[in-house]
């Protein structure tokens, strides 16, 4: 959790509830998952991390969904602001 806040939080993005530990354990990986939505998280083995520890966040299908309504919404709004500029210029003349 103290690694997670220091990055800045896991953003809308990101799901909490797959999040990915890689730990090298004598010279071999181990991947464990944890949910961080549970109570039980807190007695995962790798809550608490270790040196060279890699914490991996699964993206959030939704996030990527929404950001892009966000991209289509802003080039509409700007579209309809100039066409509005446009028609209040031309009708003031």
């Amino acid at each position: 959790m103290e690694a997670l806040g220091l990055a800045g939080d896991i953003t809308i993005k990101g799901r909490r509830d797959n999040v990915m530990v890689v730990r090298d354990f004598d010279g071999t990986k181990v991947y464990n998952r944890i949910n961080l939505n549970t109570k039980e998280a807190l007695k995962s083995p790798v809550y608490y991390l270790t040196q060279n520890d890699v914490v991996i966040v699964e993206p959030n299908k939704s996030g990527k969904t929404e950001s892009s309504l966000d991209q289509r919404a802003t080039i509409v709004v700007s579209i309809l602001s100039v066409v509005v500029t446009s028609a209040v210029v031309i009708l003031t003349r």
